[in-house]
């Protein structure tokens, strides 16, 4: 629509084509003061608030920039106004800047006389955004069939992409998303829960004629222990002061013979004999867990070197044998990698709960930062629409997560799964949705992305600690235990085990109290999340 500016050397004609102008936009202010609700008659100061004496300087700017200021004025004036209404909605997009700027006098609320303004263009008193009446029939049709549902939902999808486009915009933070969960997972299943190797033993060993000594020494397992010589046991021991080796082991001379001895006298057997006939180790147990290691190797190497030993003299294997013995057992297996297998499913719950938590509550507060949340609010979206848009697109992102956190968990590492998988898959889904509704929660309650995050890490480092994945929690005291039992991760870990480890199912009273728990929490995030939105 191209807009003319009528010329004429005539002063007089000039004079008389802008007094029609000025008439045209004088009853256009009149007529769109009429449908936002305004007073009709600014000039009357005792109706007119100063509010609204402020929305008068901006309609007047916004009016004599819009109606035509060409000579060629119609001469219905009624036919001149409805064509500038239906002009203003076609170019809404070109002039909504000037139109924000009236709704910021206010603040970005309710206008004298309560219309809103909608993100596209329309205006109505309720919020919805209806456009403003017009005798365009195509204009009545469109508004009459959108119905309020309808309406709600164009917004919400609206909302949605914009999302959405925000986020597509940055694919190296997009790959980062998708891929962080996964890492994580890796290194887990890498670095925790495997057996210690390469470990640096110090052997003083005195015998002469090396036997049982050489068989027992032989006999340990050369991927664990590496074994480093010494010619006495005082510098053996001092490697271990030192750090050089986590533990000295130190065989008397003529223990082949006392050993024997000690087997064959029996009773008659002497204190000296015993002595002699004894392997000493000296170890460093300021890492329990290795010196853990070392003890189940030593003592494992020894029962196989005395069940040999006891064969070669005529006895019986089973004398070496301790007198208690463990039966096959009900659930899991006596596997090496036992604690990985305890600690799985904790870790991949924590992981796929706190990744949701950070990036929802990091997404909200840089959208409030950058002043799109505020233009939302003025636009008429409502606070359902905006966190519901922001859930969606959240969804999205963690199903993908979690497929790939799946498939390296138990296809790659092979985690044991021994009930229905259908079960982890919802219940970690339903997981991740639970740290979305408590990212929303903080988002709604920090101001600032350095509060938040030290919200989200502290209150992950508490979950982790008291929710019984390191640990067990029959380890922490009876005061503590309810605590622990109140975080959101603690029953769902351990309905992750029943399924997994146990291969129970739905049926089961510690399954289903899991699934309750979490969305419990659930609901509880969302409806505080919601009600702090709307009243701060």
């Amino acid at each position: 629509i191209e807009v003319f500016s009528s010329e004429d050397n005539d002063d007089d004609e000039h004079d008389n084509d802008e007094l029609v102008a000025n008439n045209q936009a004088a009853f256009a202010q009149q007529k769109i003061r009429y449908h936002l609700g305004l007073p009709v008659s600014p000039e009357v100061p005792s109706t007119q608030t100063p509010m609204a004496a402020r929305h008068d300087d901006h309609l007047s700017s916004l009016v004599s920039s819009s109606v035509t200021t060409s000579g060629q004025a119609s001469s219905d004036e009624d036919d001149s106004i409805e064509s500038y209404l239906a002009l203003q909605h076609m170019h809404w997009a070109a002039r909504r800047a000037n139109i924000m700027n009236l709704l910021r006098l206010n603040g970005g609320r309710q206008l004298a006389g309560g219309p809103y303004l909608g993100l596209d263009g329309r205006v109505s008193k309720n919020g919805v955004g209806a456009i403003a009446k017009t005798k365009s029939s195509r204009s009545s049709r469109s508004t009459s069939n959108d119905s309020g549902l309808v309406q709600w939902w164009k917004t919400l999808m609206a909302v949605t992409w914009k999302n959405y486009v925000r986020l597509r915009r940055n694919p190296p933070v997009l790959v980062f998303q998708f891929m962080l969960p996964a890492i994580q997972v890796i290194l887990f299943c890498l670095c925790i829960g495997g057996e210690p190797f390469d470990v640096p033993v110090a052997i003083v060993n005195e015998e002469v004629v090396p036997k049982s000594s050489l068989q027992f020494l032989n006999g340990l397992n050369k991927k664990i222990i590496r074994q480093i010589k010494y010619d006495n046991l005082t510098s053996a021991i001092e490697a271990v002061k030192r750090g050089k080796v986590w533990g000295a082991i130190h065989i008397p001379d003529k223990y082949s013979e006392n050993l024997q001895s000690r087997l064959i006298m029996g009773e008659e057997v002497t204190n000296e004999t015993i002595s002699n006939g004894t392997i000493r180790v000296y170890p460093d147990l300021t890492n329990l867990h290795l010196a853990m290691t070392l003890e189940t190797t030593f003592r494992e190497t020894f029962i196989n070197f005395a069940r040999n030993s006891l064969e070669e003299l005529g006895y019986d294997r089973s004398l070496a044998d301790l007198p208690i013995q463990m039966a096959k057992p009900i659930y899991g297996t006596l596997r090496k990698d036992g604690y990985l297998e305890f600690m799985a499913p904790g870790v991949v719950i924590s992981i796929s709960y706190v990744m949701a938590t950070g990036l929802t509550a990091l997404a909200f507060i840089l959208e409030r930062r950058d002043g799109l949340l505020e233009r939302s609010l003025v636009s008429g979206v409502q606070t359902s629409q905006i966190l519901l848009a922001h859930a969606i697109n959240q969804v999205f992102v963690m199903v993908f997560q979690i497929m790939l956190v799946l498939g390296c968990t138990f296809f790659i590492f092979e985690i044991p799964s021994r009930g229905p998988f259908f079960w982890v898959v919802l219940l970690i889904l339903l997981q991740g949705c639970t740290g979305m509704g408590f990212g929303l929660l903080v988002s709604a309650v920090c101001a600032e992305e350095n509060t938040a995050v030290m919200m989200v890490v502290g209150t992950f480092y508490t979950n982790l600690i008291l929710a019984g994945i390191i640990w067990p929690i029959e380890a922490m005291p009876h005061w503590l235990r309810p605590v622990s039992y109140a975080q959101p991760q603690t029953l769902p870990t351990d309905t992750l085990r029943h399924i997994l480890s146990r291969g129970w199912g739905i049926t089961e009273p510690g399954v289903l109290l899991g699934f309750a728990v979490t969305i419990g929490w659930l609901v509880v995030f969302l409806v505080a999340a919601g009600v702090i939105f709307k009243y701060r």
